[in-house]
């Protein structure tokens, strides 16, 4: 029996930001509308979808891998920035009264979040390659290609 050492072993390990997607606590109060709400869950799970994307899918042609890294820069505050929103409600649930200094900080937040959201969504949709076989005569195609001035008759477009 050989008494050697074995050699240490090492794993790779992939960086995925947004393991989870961003949820609203619906216990906590309300200090924001429902529609940034939905926005930044789309932005989670666009986000997610695309720092993931070359991990999923190798040979994908969706996203160039600059794309993804631009995106991934992009957002690479994003959950922190979704934390510090969730710190204002949770805040706002305990003090049970919100002043007026309070509700600009978090007015000022939101707004971050909001136009934060918007550029990465921009990016993704702008770096998107979509395939032909995505794009429907009909102008339903799933990944709504058409909505953004794609046209059946190309092999290959940028949204």
């Amino acid at each position: 029996m050989n008494d050697a050492p074995h050699p240490p072993t090492t794993s790779i390990q992939f960086h995925f930001p947004l393991l989870t997607t961003y949820e609203p606590d619906l216990r906590l109060p309300k200090l924001w509308s429902s529609e940034v709400d939905c926005l930044m869950g789309r932005t989670s799970r666009a986000y997610a979808l695309v720092c993931r994307y070359r991990y999923k899918c190798p040979d994908g042609t969706r996203w160039a891998d600059e794309a993804i890294e631009a995106i991934r820069d992009a957002g690479k505050h994003m959950e922190d920035d979704m934390r510090v929103l969730d710190g204002w409600r949770r805040t706002a649930a305990a003090v049970e009264l919100v002043d007026e200094t309070m509700m600009r900080k978090i007015a000022d937040d939101v707004e971050h979040m909001e136009v934060l959201c918007s550029r990465i969504n921009d990016m993704i949709n702008e770096y998107e390659v979509v395939p032909h076989n995505y794009i429907k005569a009909e102008g339903f195609g799933l990944a709504g290609a058409s909505l953004y001035g794609a046209s059946s008759d190309k092999l290959c477009t940028r949204r």
